[in-house]
């Protein structure tokens, strides 16, 4: 059941990112993601996978729970787009800690660091000051609403030019539900 659910996320995700503007018989499947969801998943309980591969002397044993810890994010379109960022965390990060305790300290104090460089990242690529579009990011994830195109125009220090607007805004909307879809649990 799950390789096929994570084939079917994969031609999801494909099908989002694709705008290339070519029709595909693809186009006509519902995707009913739904269906596909099975538990629950949240912070807490993958700090728990993640800090039980502490404890784990034996690099075969742990590197087949790490493969079972990665293999639960592509089971959720949510989590799918957190994985290569806990991948990091578990590859750079954690044979840096000392006990097992030690793990969701760690993981928060990597996930505000990652998070900080990202939106640093996009801000500057945009040329928007790091405050403002953190405020705004922060109004999104509170509404739960999309910003408005004027929101989003009204942060840059230059207006775009008519025929650039709709693709100006588009990537930096963008990029802001990607901060949040990756970095918000």
């Amino acid at each position: 059941f799950y390789d096929y659910q994570s084939k079917y996320l994969d031609i999801y995700d494909e099908r989002k990112k694709d705008d290339s503007g070519v029709e595909s018989i693809l186009d006509q499947i519902d995707f009913e993601l739904e269906l596909t969801v099975r538990d629950i998943i949240n912070f807490d309980y993958i700090i728990l996978l993640i800090a039980g591969l502490k404890n784990i002397k034996s690099d075969t044993v742990r590197n087949k729970k790490t493969e079972e810890i990665l293999r639960i994010f592509d089971q959720d379109v949510q989590l799918r787009k957190k994985k290569d960022l806990i991948k990091k965390f578990i590859e750079e990060n954690l044979p840096k800690i000392g006990k097992s305790d030690d793990v969701e300290k760690a993981f928060s104090e990597f996930w505000k660091s990652e998070r900080s460089r990202v939106l640093r990242e996009v801000a500057e690529t945009e040329s928007i000051p790091v405050e403002k579009m953190e405020n705004l990011i922060g109004d999104y994830v509170y509404s739960q609403k999309t910003p408005k195109d004027q929101e989003i125009a009204d942060l840059l220090p230059q207006q775009p030019k008519i025929l650039e607007f709709g693709s100006v805004v588009s990537k930096i909307k963008n990029a802001i539900k990607n901060i949040v879809d990756v970095f918000e649990w």
